[in-house]
């Protein structure tokens, strides 16, 4: 019953993923409580809405419920949403198809991830993650385009976190030999606070070439 409440032909109904998107502002629902939350209730709307006794009773601690309550009064699920829209930001619950299935089966996956560009549930390669130091040496510049760009003309895509140095070059080789990028980032996805502000453009691009950035935190969550 509770799917067919979330679930039409795939996709979270609009009127509800309004509510997912808005209850994610909340920093005290870890993945942990966001499942005790949606096994307790039939819905994120009626998480939403429901009572500090209730949500407590549902297994939150009272800080964590108290935060939640708190939320309503700064966060309006419809504003959050057209939001999103005007900035082609998307948001992909862990029910839907789109979810990345790798990201499942870690212990702990995000139940709401905020993307922009194409995210897909699975890559028709793969996917190889890239993470290096920031300071990048002049071994690192001179080894990792060869190794990126082979990857990417085998059609891997490569995954990295949009950092100076080893990230950036990651993403800009791949770009540059016609392969697909995704930046999985610590802040919102949106252009205001995307960290670090030297690689905005960076990420336009790889949007622009079909791939995406990714992150957990709802847009304008800055990097603190």
């Amino acid at each position: 019953m509770k799917e067919e409440i979330q679930l039409l032909t795939g996709s979270i109904l609009l009127n509800e993923k309004k509510y997912w998107v808005a209850l994610a502002h909340c920093e005290a629902l870890s993945p942990l409580y966001w499942k005790q939350l949606l096994t307790f209730f039939p819905s994120a709307e009626v998480i939403w809405r429901a009572t500090q006794n209730d949500l407590e009773h549902a297994g939150l601690t009272p800080r964590a419920a108290a935060e939640l309550v708190a939320i309503r009064g700064v966060v309006d699920p419809d504003q959050a949403l057209a939001r999103m829209e005007k900035e082609n930001v998307s948001a992909i619950t862990i029910h839907e198809p789109s979810y990345p299935l790798l990201l499942k089966e870690i212990a702990d996956p995000p139940y709401v991830l905020f993307v922009q560009g194409e995210l897909l549930s699975e890559e028709p390669v793969g996917a190889i993650g890239v993470v290096g130091t920031r300071k990048i040496s002049s071994y690192g510049q001179s080894v990792l385009p060869s190794i990126i760009a082979e990857c990417a003309r085998a059609g891997c895509t490569i995954v990295s976190g949009l950092a100076l140095g080893i990230d950036g070059l990651a993403h800009e080789t791949t770009i540059q030999n016609g392969g697909r990028t995704i930046a999985v980032i610590g802040s919102g996805v949106d252009q205001r606070v995307l960290y670090p502000w030297q690689h905005r453009p960076l990420a336009l691009r790889i949007v622009a070439s079909g791939g995406a950035i990714v992150s957990e935190y709802p847009p304008g969550t800055e990097p603190i």
